[in-house]
């Protein structure tokens, strides 16, 4: 079962998440900030000498399948870049990169590091999460076949994704109390 690479790094945070239904003028606002970003940081890695190197690599192996927004080079190393329209990068996001990144390392033989661009600051990816994102990945075909009872065991409600969660039986959930 090969899930979207986006929607695994919200499982690695809750394995009880399930997407809710998206509100489609608040998506196309949401992907107008995230392309303003994507310009705006494209222009500044280039003035710190760094060339882009592709923009929207597919990447898919037997468990996920997604995008990566920009691969850079300076040269000497490859640089994995999502970004985020928020002030902050939340935790997912954080997985969501090192997800990608650690695909290139492990499967494609790319020394490559992460990063996550927001509105405010660049969030590098530390090698370790890296590293252990692409271990729990391993384990997760285990979890991601519990039905949803088994699987709200495992419910953070810290991860702050509730608010964008809809698994209605979810105790944790503020929207079900």
């Amino acid at each position: 079962m090969k899930i979207w690479k986006s929607l695994l790094a919200k499982k690695l945070v809750c394995p009880a998440y399930r997407p809710a239904r998206a509100d489609p003028s608040r998506m196309e606002v949401f992907r107008a900030m995230h392309e303003q970003i994507r310009l705006e940081y494209r222009i500044k890695m280039k003035s710190l000498g760094w060339q882009l190197l592709d923009s929207g690599v597919p990447i898919e192996n037997s468990l996920f399948k997604g995008r990566i927004d920009d691969l850079f080079t300076n040269g000497s190393k490859v640089l994995v870049v999502e970004y985020v329209s928020s002030l902050f990068p939340r935790a997912d996001k954080l997985y969501d990169t090192a997800l990608s990144t650690a695909f290139l390392r492990f499967e494609n033989g790319v020394d490559a590091e992460g990063a996550v661009f927001s509105r405010e600051e660049i969030t590098q990816v530390p090698n370790f999460l890296i590293d252990q994102t692409w271990k729990m990945v391993k384990s997760l075909p285990k979890l991601l076949n519990l039905n949803n009872e088994g699987l709200l065991e495992f419910a953070n409600p810290e991860s702050g994704l509730c608010s964008y969660c809809d698994n209605g039986q979810c105790k944790r959930n503020p929207e079900n109390h």
